[in-house]
């Protein structure tokens, strides 16, 4: 289990009435979706795509666990390019912790018992969405 699913196990609860989806081509689709965040940022369209594509990164990770799926380098390369496009787009210092994230996931596939990476489309969201509502 990753270190947010103390905090969803309600949601992975609701997810199980769902039906299963392969989790790679969820995927794929928050990298997909992190392309029109590039061209609407500022604005309420870019923070909903954010918001998506946590939720999004979210539920890869519950039908993963479902399929009980081990191999994880697809979705750590889509986190890492949708983040890379995101942190472009809103500033130099969210763009440095996205390079910083992709060596720790290098690192993380390296030695599978260490969880280490930055939530950084979580903090991608507060930041917009403070920004957006102040």
């Amino acid at each position: 289990m990753g270190y947010w699913s103390s905090l969803y196990g309600r949601l992975d609860v609701l997810m199980s009435r769902f039906p299963t989806i392969d989790p790679n081509k969820i995927s794929y689709l928050s990298v997909v979706l992190s392309l029109p965040f590039v061209y609407l940022y500022p604005s309420v369209y870019a923070l909903i795509i954010l918001f998506s594509i946590v939720f999004l990164d979210y539920l890869d990770g519950v039908m993963a666990r479902r399929l009980r799926k081990s191999d994880d380098h697809i979705d750590l390369a889509c986190d890492r390019v949708s983040e890379l496009l995101i942190s472009y787009k809103v500033g130099t210092v969210f763009m440095l912790a996205a390079v910083a994230n992709v060596w720790l996931s290098v690192y993380k596939l390296k030695n599978k018992n260490i969880p280490i990476v930055l939530p950084l489309r979580h903090l991608l969201l507060a930041f917009i969405a403070y920004n957006y509502f102040t």
